[in-house]
């Protein structure tokens, strides 16, 4: 509301609204299928969008509207907001920092309780671009992408970059419990996201161990390890990127988060290729 205030935001449930409202800018609501239509007619007319993910139907068609937005200069982002979580962020520049040396695994466990219905009929399509961007984040980017899908509702996304690893298991229905979320392993500690708290990191360099990083404690034998609690600041991860948004707007400020958003895209669906059904082509004569 405070952003719907400061920005002088209308909800507008008819698109053709928009010319007579005087609107600069348009964040979609749609379900993806609708995105590519709608996005390429905003853009050619002049306005900014803002997209829920997944942006398209296709690589094809993001791509389109990429070079729709630069063709017209208008600014253009996707809804993949994960990057902008505060733990994300803080565990980035605690990395960044050599706080726990060079990474070499993350493991994770991306759950929650979802009504799957509508247009959320596969896991690695709704959460997928949220697990590449954290990864990417925080490890860097892969050089390979592997998928392995239990169900519609459940699957793992692994990756491969040049000295590290990251499995990560993607579920609607399973409870989260006191799993962590993301595990971050260097070789000099461990960063520990906790999945009940955008709020606060734990992090393990010499004194308390944690059932949920054991492997790391046992690799390293009886080293001593202390556990520091780091508390992370900062709004929201999707109003942080709406702001972004709104703020590049209103400043004309060029906005380079969509190049992001459209290689995460990319490759979570190059990653997911494999998987698909294949067609047969049948040759002429």
């Amino acid at each position: 509301m405070k952003f719907a205030r400061r920005f002088r935001a209308r909800l507008v449930f008819d698109l053709e609204e928009l010319a007579w409202l005087g609107c600069k800018a348009v964040i979609l609501s749609l379900p993806p299928h609708e995105n590519f239509r709608h996005a390429q007619m905003l853009l050619s007319q002049g306005l900014d969008v803002y997209l829920q993910k997944p942006m398209a139907d296709s690589v094809h068609e993001a791509e389109e509207l990429h070079r729709l937005a630069i063709l017209h200069n208008r600014i253009l982002m996707g809804g993949s907001d994960w990057a902008y979580r505060p733990d994300i962020m803080k565990a980035k520049a605690l990395i960044s920092q050599g706080y726990i040396g060079e990474p070499h695994y993350l493991h994770a466990q991306f759950c929650s309780v979802q009504n799957i219905g509508g247009w959320r009929n596969d896991i690695f399509e709704d959460m997928g671009d949220h697990v590449v961007s954290a990864v990417r984040v925080l490890m860097g980017t892969p050089q390979s992408i592997t998928l392995k899908r239990q169900s519609q509702s459940c699957g793992q996304m692994y990756f491969e970059g040049d000295r590290w690893l990251a499995e990560t298991r993607l579920s609607w229905d399973a409870p989260r419990g006191q799993v962590p979320e993301i595990i971050v392993e260097g070789a000099k500690g461990v960063v520990h996201l906790d999945a009940s708290s955008q709020r606060k990191i734990h992090c393990y360099r010499s004194g308390v161990a944690s059932n949920s990083i054991w492997p790391f404690f046992k690799r390293h034998g009886d080293q001593p390890f202390s556990h520091e609690v780091i508390a992370c600041n900062g709004m929201h991860s999707y109003k942080r990127k709406l702001l972004d948004f709104l703020m590049a707007v209103e400043t004309r400020t060029p906005d380079g988060s969509f190049e992001v958003d459209l290689e995460n895209f990319r490759m979570r669906h190059d990653a997911m290729a494999p998987l698909m059904p294949r067609t047969s082509l049948s040759s002429a004569g």
